[in-house]
Parts: C-alpha cells; sequence; structure tokens
C-alpha cells in the first residue's frame, strides 16, 4: 500500500487497491512490477498533489468560475476556457514541498551526476478523458515543469467536451525511465481468431511508427501450449524511429537489415511465455505493449483485448440483444453498423448478378462490378486489409455495415450460412438474433464525426467534399465545409441498365430524372457554395455488367489505361451531351453555384474537342461557371502550360491515381502499393512544378486527398505553396480542416 502521507510513490510500492489513488494505469504497471514482470522503473504523484497545488495557487474558484461561463456547443468557448485555464496553472508555483519531493525522487531514477531522460504521463482517474504525455524530459526543474503541463492538460478542450465537472476529477502523474527500444511492439495473448495461438508484432525502434501506419511490423504466429513458432511475416522496414538526446529522431535503417527479421526466435518464444504469464495473472486476454532495450524486455502497458460478445443495439421500437453467439472470424470495423442475413460468397465478379436481396456479400475484395448490387445487399465482408479501399469507402458513404481483413472468410463462410457483422467492431458471428429477423437492419447512419454543432475559423485553403448522393447531406454541418464535389458513377449504376442502351430505347429521361434530382437538390441544399459535377468517367468494366453493358462495352486487359474519361466523350458524345443539358436545366432553375469537370483528360486535342461540345449547348464559361480537369494522367504535368492556353479555370490533382500510374502500381493490388516508399513520390519534383505552373497562372486548384495522406508532410506543403483547397471524403472533412487551419496558424508564425 502507498504511504498516503506522501504525495510521491514508487512503483514496487504500490498495489492494485490503490488505483483509486494513484490510477488504473500505475496500479497495472506495480502488478505488473509485483509477479516478475520487467518495467521501466518509475514512480507516480498521487492526485492528493494536484489537489494541494490547485488550494496553495488560490485556483479553485477562478477555475470553477471559468467552467461555469464555457458554452460546451461552441469549439472557440471551449478552447478559450482551456487556454485561460492553462494559462493560470502556468502561471502558478508548484509548493515547495511537492516540487522538492518531485525533484528528489527523480534524480534517484538515473542519479546526482547522471540525469535519466524520462517520461511524463497524466493518468486521469476517469479513464474516459484525455492522457497526455512529455517524452525524452530531463532535468529536476524541467521535469516538475512537465507535471505541471500534465495537471493543465485535464482542462484540454475534449476532456471540457467530456465533462463540465473537471474541478472534481482526480489526475495522478506517471514519471517513467525513457527506454532505447532496439526493437517495439505488441502482443496479444490470445490471438482473436484462435484461442491456442499468440500474437507477437515488432519493428525496429520506437513503436510511434507502427502506431502511425508509417512501417509495418513483422507479425509471428506462436503455439500457446507448445511455444512453437507456427507463422512468421516479415516485412521490410526503411526508416526507425530512435532517441537522440532529448528528442526522437527518424533514422534509416542499413540495407542490409531492411528486410530482416526483427526478432530473434528465443526473443519470439521469450515474449510468447511472458503474453502467457501476464494473461494467467489477469485471468483474461491481453493486449501487451513492449520494448526490448539491448537484450533485455519491458513491459510498457497491458490492458484486456475487447472480446465481450454481448451487444445491444436499437431500432426505434426494436429493441434486440446478441448474446452466446460464436465468433467465426475477428475482422478490422470499416463501416460502423450491424446486421443479420443470409451469406453470399462471390469469388468470380462474372457471377455478382447471383445476389438476392438482403444478403451479405463474402469476397476477397470489390471492383466496380459492386455498385450494381449494392442497392441489394444488407452488409459487406472483405479479406482486404485496405480501409481506404473502394468497397470500404463507398459503405462508410452509404451506411452499409462493413468488416474488412476478415482472413479466409470466403473459405469459413458458406453461401447460405446466417450470419451477423458488426462493422463497429469488426466481428463476424455464426447464427444471427432470432431467424425471422434475418435481414432486418440495426445500423448506423453514416456519420460525420464531431461535425454537428462545430465552426471552426476561416481558412484560406478550402475543404471540399466528394459525394456521390444526397443520402448524407442533412447530416453535413455546412459551415464547416466550403464546396462540392459531386461523382454520379453510383447513381448511374443503381439504374441497372446502360445508359447508351437507354438513349438508344428512348427511355433515357430516367438516367437525367434521376441525376437532376440528387444534383439539384445537393446545389440547392449548399448554395452559394461551388458545386463541381465530374461528369461521367465511363470505364469500361464498370459498365459491362450493366443490362445491356455487353453490346456497348468492349472487354479490355487493362481499362485505366483504357477507352474511358474525355476520350468516350470525343468518340461518341450522346451521354455527354445528356449531362450537359441537365446543367443547363439546373442552372437555369437558379442553382448558379454548379460547374463541370471532365476527368482523364490525355492530351489538348480532346479538351478542344469537349470545349466545342460544351460550347454547342450554349454553356459559356464565366465566374459562376468554370470549367475543370482532373489531373491524374502523367502526360498531364508537361502538357499543363497548354491545357491553360486551351482554357480551363481549375484542376482538381488527383494524387492515388496520379501516383499509380506514374509508377505502374495495379490500383487492385494494395499489397503492392502499401510497399511503395509514399514519402520518396511525394518530394519529387513532378508536384513541385505543376504548382508552380497554376501559382503562375492563378489557376484554381483541388487536390484530392485520402485519408491515408492526411497526416504526412505533403498537406502542409500544398498549404504553403497556395493551392486552392483539398477535396476529401465527408467524415473527413472537419480533421482536415483542423488540420488545414493549423497549418495555415504556424505558416502565419
Amino acid at each position: 500500500m502507498i504511504n498516503k502521507k506522501n504525495y510521491i510513490s514508487w512503483f514496487r510500492e504500490v498495489d492494485s487497491k490503490d488505483a483509486k489513488l494513484v490510477g488504473q494505469k500505475a496500479a497495472g504497471l506495480a502488478e505488473m512490477m509485483e509477479v516478475g514482470i520487467s518495467i521501466p522503473n518509475g514512480f507516480c504523484i498521487a492526485s492528493a498533489a494536484y489537489f494541494q497545488f490547485l488550494k496553495n495557487a488560490n485556483l479553485i474558484l477562478k477555475i470553477k468560475g471559468l467552467l461555469q461561463g464555457v458554452d460546451s456547443r461552441d469549439p472557440r468557448s471551449l478552447s478559450a476556457c482551456s487556454q485561460e485555464i492553462k494559462r493560470l496553472i502556468f502561471s502558478s508555483k508548484v509548493p515547495e514541498e511537492i516540487g522538492q519531493q518531485i525533484m528528489k525522487n527523480y534524480l534517484k531514477l538515473g542519479g546526482f551526476f547522471k540525469q535519466a531522460l524520462v517520461a511524463v504521463r497524466s493518468s486521469p482517474l476517469d479513464e474516459k478523458l484525455k492522457m497526455t504525455s512529455f517524452l525524452n524530459m530531463k532535468g529536476e526543474a524541467n521535469v516538475v515543469e512537465a507535471v505541471k503541463k500534465c495537471w493543465a492538460s485535464l482542462f484540454d478542450p475534449e476532456n471540457l467536451l467530456k465533462n463540465k465537472d473537471l474541478l472534481e476529477e482526480k489526475t495522478t502523474v506517471l514519471i517513467q525511465q525513457m527506454i532505447q527500444s532496439r526493437v517495439s511492439g505488441v502482443m496479444f495473448s490470445t490471438n482473436p481468431n484462435n484461442k491456442k495461438e499468440i500474437i507477437v508484432k515488432a519493428i525496429y525502434g520506437l513503436g510511434e511508427l507502427a502506431v502511425d501506419g508509417k512501417v509495418s511490423p513483422d507479425e509471428y504466429i506462436i503455439n500457446k501450449d507448445t511455444f512453437e513458432i507456427l507463422d512468421k511475416a516479415v516485412n521490410s522496414q526503411p526508416v526507425r524511429l530512435i532517441k537522440s538526446g532529448t528528442s526522437n529522431k527518424q533514422t534509416k535503417v542499413p540495407t542490409s537489415k531492411q528486410g530482416l527479421q526483427k526478432l530473434t526466435d528465443r526473443e519470439i518464444i521469450n515474449l510468447a511465455k511472458l503474453a502467457k504469464k501476464i494473461q494467467r495473472h489477469y485471468f483474461f486476454p491481453q493486449e501487451i505493449e513492449f520494448a526490448i532495450e539491448k537484450r533485455k524486455i519491458y513491459i510498457l502497458e497491458t490492458e484486456p483485448i475487447e472480446t465481450n460478445l454481448k451487444f445491444k443495439m436499437k431500432n426505434e421500437k426494436l429493441k434486440l440483444k446478441i448474446q452466446n453467439l460464436k465468433v467465426l472470424i475477428q475482422g478490422k470495423p470499416a463501416s460502423p453498423g450491424m446486421i443479420s442475413g443470409y451469406a453470399r460468397v462471390i469469388k468470380d465478379f462474372k457471377k455478382i448478378n447471383q445476389i438476392k436481396k438482403d444478403e451479405i456479400l463474402i469476397s476477397s475484395s470489390v471492383n466496380a462490378d459492386f455498385l450494381s448490387t449494392i442497392k441489394k445487399i444488407s452488409g459487406l465482408v472483405m479479406e482486404e486489409k485496405d480501409s481506404l479501399s473502394y468497397g470500404a469507402m463507398i459503405s462508410r458513404e452509404l451506411g452499409l455495415p462493413c468488416v474488412i481483413d476478415a482472413k479466409k472468410a470466403a473459405k469459413i463462410i458458406k453461401t447460405g450460412m446466417v450470419i451477423t457483422i458488426n462493422g463497429k467492431t469488426g466481428a463476424i458471428f455464426k447464427g444471427g438474433w432470432q431467424i425471422k429477423n434475418v435481414g432486418k437492419k440495426i445500423k448506423y447512419k453514416p456519420k460525420m464525426p464531431n461535425v454537428k454543432d462545430k465552426q471552426l475559423p476561416t481558412t484560406a485553403t478550402k475543404a471540399y467534399i466528394n459525394l456521390n448522393s444526397s443520402q448524407i447531406i442533412k447530416q453535413i454541418n455546412e459551415k464547416i465545409i466550403d464546396g462540392i464535389l459531386f461523382q454520379p458513377e453510383f447513381l448511374v449504376a443503381q439504374t441497372d441498365i446502360h445508359p447508351k442502351k437507354l438513349i438508344n430505347d428512348k427511355k433515357e429521361k430516367k438516367i437525367v430524372e434521376k441525376l437532376s434530382k440528387e444534383l439539384n437538390k445537393i446545389c440547392q441544399e449548399f448554395n452559394p457554395k461551388p458545386v463541381i459535377y465530374k461528369v461521367l468517367n465511363f470505364k469500361t468494366d464498370e459498365y459491362q455488367t450493366l443490362v445491356g453493358g455487353k453490346a456497348y462495352e468492349s472487354k479490355e486487359a487493362n481499362p485505366l489505361l483504357g477507352f474511358h474519361g474525355a476520350a468516350r466523350y470525343v468518340d461518341d458524345s450522346k451521354v455527354f451531351e445528356l449531362q450537359l443539358e441537365m446543367i443547363k436545366k439546373i442552372r437555369k432553375g437558379g442553382s448558379k453555384n454548379l460547374s463541370l469537370m471532365i476527368p482523364f483528360v490525355r492530351t489538348t486535342r480532346e479538351l478542344k474537342e469537349i470545349k466545342k461540345i460544351i460550347a454547342s449547348h450554349h454553356l459559356i464559361r464565366s465566374p459562376s461557371f468554370k470549367l475543370w480537369i482532373r489531373l491524374e494522367v502523367p502526360s498531364n504535368i508537361f502538357l499543363l502550360e497548354d491545357f491553360i492556353t486551351t482554357g480551363i479555370d481549375g484542376i482538381c490533382l488527383e494524387l492515388q491515381k496520379l501516383m499509380n500510374l506514374t509508377f505502374a502500381i495495379d490500383e487492385e493490388n494494395q499489397e503492392l502499393f502499401s510497399k511503395m516508399a509514399k514519402t520518396d513520390f511525394l518530394k519529387k519534383e513532378i508536384f513541385e512544378k505543376i504548382l508552380k505552373t497554376t501559382k503562375k497562372h492563378r489557376l484554381s486548384t483541388l487536390v484530392s486527398l485520402q485519408e491515408n495522406f492526411l497526416y504526412s508532410d505533403l498537406l502542409g506543403n500544398f498549404i504553403k505553396s497556395g493551392i486552392s483547397g483539398f477535396c476529401v471524403a465527408p467524415d473527413a472533412v472537419l480533421r482536415t480542416k483542423e488540420l488545414i487551419y493549423e497549418s495555415e496558424k504556424r505558416i502565419v508564425r
């Protein structure tokens, strides 16, 4: 038990009964130390020290007054309140008694002649609140200052939003030695797919690169009883993160070591034995973080793996429980929602039309043919791992429950089997709630996280969103977005009939009415903000499966490099002209915010022919009607000056497509894509050339960003170059807007 007269307790002095005094994290570390597991040495500062600090500095009434005046619905109010409370805390002195105890114990970690590098972490007793860490701290004064910052972090805007009574919340601070990790990683004491196995994942250096998704860890599977290594997946690692002085530094892994196994077989087995020991102690499967310094294994943290299979969900008056269902596969969540239904396994997409209403589609991945059946299915399970894949993104936008990384799903699940999938947890169960409820959806509407009731300051760089239907526009706060890029492929696929067949049968009104209704609704909802309509790209593989498609589409070996985009309309303009007439009609109806974008323009000759067709429909470029092209073909980089001379108002830089075509990466081959060094691509001179040209001619420039680029240096570099804005998925718009705001603020500084 800890000494309650002291503000400081070393981990060895704490036990599990002290969780309410020192926090669950400190108690958990102490408990592992007690059973003989090595952890980085350290101590905790009890919440009593925090309250004594507030009392001595006369801050309690001041903070209470500020908290009472905050408007939790207004981000600016939350931010202002947070900043003022932190200012009060930073400007106040830590009581001498507490400061002396912190410094005295800190010096014990490294010795009076060698000050230790430490991590200083906040640990609120309410685990829902944000935890803050300050790494590589050195020196008594710096450590005391970091403790004060941890106390102040309790009043971060995120915590104020969750809890207005933060003054009553207890928070402790942990001070631990930093480990110079040769290798670090995570292990699962029970494989979610096989309870007789243990999984160990490892990378060179500190673990942050794996958490950020910048490197792929090795994965080892070990038999829990015999500790035999059953499987190894070794991934090449080009860079690692190491401690350098008082900071972390990204360095290159020597070429000779990049493709090697990160752990020796003995280390893998020793880690597996530790995982089993920790699970036995806690009587529950654990997710365990570890680090290896020289040859010694340290456990950094352990927490239970979420394996509770009891769920409660509501659908209006319907309230059902899932209990005692067997987990068939533990995949990864891609689109939230839960559904019971009959499975339909499709290995060959030529047989996609076999799908019946309300079935759950099981496949290794999906291609464009998937669009023609999406209105039939009630859920999607894929073996592919990429949360940014075509199927995953469409599922999120349409609110279709989706699970990815479902290993061997097409073998384990059989057509006709009743299953339940949970797109929020990634779990796939055998059976349903009740057979009569099969096909009844208990699902979430597609959510735009934290968008409602939030308004950020105006930014110079705009944030557009991609939409392919009007289904979710009511959930989008129009104050946050600056424009819309509308892509109609999904709606055309829903008609089930090839556009040329409709024209041939004189039933083209069917497609025009459907598109007009959706597009007009979006234009009116967001008026006067710009809406850019990207005409149909018309890839042959996407239209072959529609009724009548085989008569109008040739079979191409590689449709990405085939007959689509502007070339289709130059060859036969009928479908293009239908779309132009629709745009003209909507604009005449009052939606003057509607402009046009042409995809896959290979040459200036194509652009000139396209412009002639547009002019023949009396659509003239003006401040309210702009002509955009989607820049996605490598030849566009060298022809950009010619395109501008020919006459365009803007470009949308399609990063993913341009990367695929420049580096000859098959867009369907996610494994190859993940192995490519995106950072090398992003540093190439091609972007400098494009942006230099657009800046010279003051050309509007949008950059279409997928989520995997949001956290890269690329975003900041584009903002510095003065682009007009970014175009992202609806559920990424708030995060993008926040990143733009922070980046612009840094540039101004």
